[in-house]
């Protein structure tokens, strides 16, 4: 019986990422439109992309509090989602769903390094379960925060640098210094 659900687990390994996934948004979607269209704490980022899109504010020269790479994630998500005859609210709705994606993409990741070094199926899912479970993960994939971009392409350079290091290809070396910024 234990053999048959490891050959399971080991034929169907890409259910592990996706349930990992899945089960992230399913705890961090329901309520994310709480307290919309009123701009929170940690979504102060997507103001300053709202403020942009409804006026001729400047972002680049007058605000360093933020990295400048969300902000225009969430200024290219607002001119789409405007575009399709939203209003604001739907853009900090957006926002928070991108955020809520990228650190699901940062959880599917976390499972993929130690695959791609060499670990086993249970080591890779311990990982992600961790970051699944981590309280400050949930709490900024439920806002449209800053961190989530930056946490996920710091996590991506970490994967494209083991990419590089165990198939020795330069292109992976290339996509990391992409991904670093």
């Amino acid at each position: 019986p234990v053999k048959a659900s490891s050959n399971f687990l080991f034929n169907y390994e890409f259910l592990i990422p996706l349930a990992l996934f899945v089960v992230f948004l399913a705890v961090v979607l329901p309520g994310i439109a709480w307290g919309a269209p009123d701009i929170w704490h940690p979504d102060e980022i997507v103001y300053v992309a709202i403020k942009a899109l409804s006026s001729s504010f400047d972002f680049d020269t007058n605000n360093y509090n933020h990295p400048h790479l969300p902000i225009y994630l969430m200024l290219g998500l607002g001119k789409l989602v405007l575009a399709f005859g939203q209003t604001d609210r739907e853009v900090l709705i957006a926002a928070r769903m991108l955020s809520a994606v990228l650190v699901g993409l940062t959880i599917v990741l976390s499972y993929y390094i130690p695959r791609r070094m060499g670990y086993n199926l249970y080591i890779a899912g311990l990982s992600g379960l961790l970051v699944l479970v981590n309280s400050e993960m949930i709490h900024n994939g439920h806002f449209a925060h800053n961190d989530t971009s930056v946490t996920f392409f710091t996590t991506l350079t970490i994967f494209f640098l083991v990419l590089y290091k165990t198939k020795q290809h330069r292109g992976w070396l290339y996509a990391t210094f992409y991904s670093a910024g």
